[in-house]
């Protein structure tokens, strides 16, 4: 009986055949592995966006203009680190300033006169309230952040038909805290009575060796004592002579100058109650503690009076009633009279070159009583 040879399930496959199965099957795997690194890639990259920084904001990829240090932080062209997990990034910078708030048409050129942005009232902090409405406003106020502005029509009927058609109306923009009491921007002049006429403000002592014991709302008194520090360091001493009078004390003071000077002339020299920024408790009066000059009277042309006039916008101070300015402020020049509106409405006077409080916030003039 011949011997059988083995069957099929024995039988070796070629080479060949052998090493295509090998790599079918390396190929496959291959695949395998390039699909789970795409995956991890991908998961890795969505994580990153997601990190949390520390004041709660999220991470920013790094540009090609970024550098990581030698401590694994990196650095973006704006400078700002941001954290994500054992390396640090650096945020992109904010995007560039400007209004988000819209400003009604009707407003935006007193503000932009006023130095928009970058002056004392800043941006706006809410939309225009218009009376009755944007589209037919006989009247509207606007908030910024350092005050309000608000509009009203010279003519109520031609403001309707004017907007309407696509034009601006005519009309007057003032700035609403010219008319507060409590604001540090109230003026006060000889058609501008306070309201209430008896006003009285909360005050504190002018501090320092120069403040003479009179009394001033709080933050006139710290730039007023500043004030008289700064002049003292520059070798002029000078004392606050004035500063808040109630209405009581206003009327007396006003009846002593028309006892002596009569009606007519007292109204130049001082103000009649209600009508004085002395009762604000935002002014002051100051005058030399040495030299040849210690009164009211010689004080123009003196160092001190110079110092005051250049120096004064520094602690958020002016001159109120400067040379030149009669017919508007309605008194003389009193170079020791000054008045505080805080340091950002001082230094925006001072870059426009505009000494006169109500020029510069556009209000009549107040040459006298009406």
């Amino acid at each position: 009986m011949a011997r059988r040879g083995p069957g099929p399930s024995h039988v070796r496959p070629p080479t060949r055949t052998l090493w295509r199965r090998r790599a079918a099957a390396l190929a496959g795997l291959l695949a395998v592995v390039l699909v789970v690194v795409v995956a991890v890639t991908s998961l890795a990259g969505r994580g990153e966006e997601n990190v949390p920084l520390a004041d709660g904001g999220a991470v920013v990829p790094v540009g090609g203009t970024d550098s990581t240090d030698s401590t694994g932080s990196t650095e973006s062209a704006d400078g700002t680190t941001v954290a994500t997990g054992a390396t640090t990034r650096k945020a992109p910078p904010p995007p560039a300033a400007g209004p988000a708030v819209r400003i009604d048409p009707r407003i935006e050129p007193r503000w932009t006169e006023l130095r928009g942005e970058a002056g004392f009232l800043g941006l706006p902090s809410a939309a225009a309230d218009c009376t009755p409405s944007a589209s037919v406003a006989t009247s509207c106020a606007q908030e910024f952040d350092g005050g309000s502005l608000v509009w009203r029509a010279d003519d109520e009927d031609a403001a309707t038909a004017t907007y309407a058609t696509g034009d601006i109306p005519d009309g007057a923009v003032r700035l609403a805290e010219a008319n507060d009491p409590e604001s540090t921007y109230v003026v006060v002049n000889k058609r501008r009575e306070l309201d209430p006429v008896d006003y009285a403000p909360d005050t504190v002592a002018i501090g320092g060796p120069d403040g003479g014991g009179r009394v001033l709302r709080a933050d006139a008194a710290e730039a007023v004592e500043d004030l008289l520090a700064g002049v003292r360091e520059a070798g002029m001493p000078m004392y606050a002579r004035s500063a808040y009078r109630s209405y009581a004390e206003q009327r007396s003071t006003y009846s002593s100058w028309v006892s002596r000077l009569g009606k007519e002339r007292a109204d130049v020299e001082s103000a009649r109650a209600g009508y004085s920024e002395h009762q604000t408790g935002l002014a002051a009066d100051l005058v030399p503690s040495t030299g040849p000059c210690r009164a009211y009277g010689c004080m123009a042309g003196t160092d001190q009076a110079r110092w005051i006039e250049e120096h004064a916008y520094e602690y958020g101070l002016i001159v109120r009633f400067p040379e030149g300015a009669q017919d508007v402020t309605g008194y003389i020049h009193e170079p020791w009279h000054v008045r505080y509106v805080g340091k950002a409405l001082a230094a925006d006077m001072r870059d426009a070159g505009e000494p006169v409080l109500e020029t510069y916030l556009g209000l009549p003039a107040a040459p006298d009583y009406d």
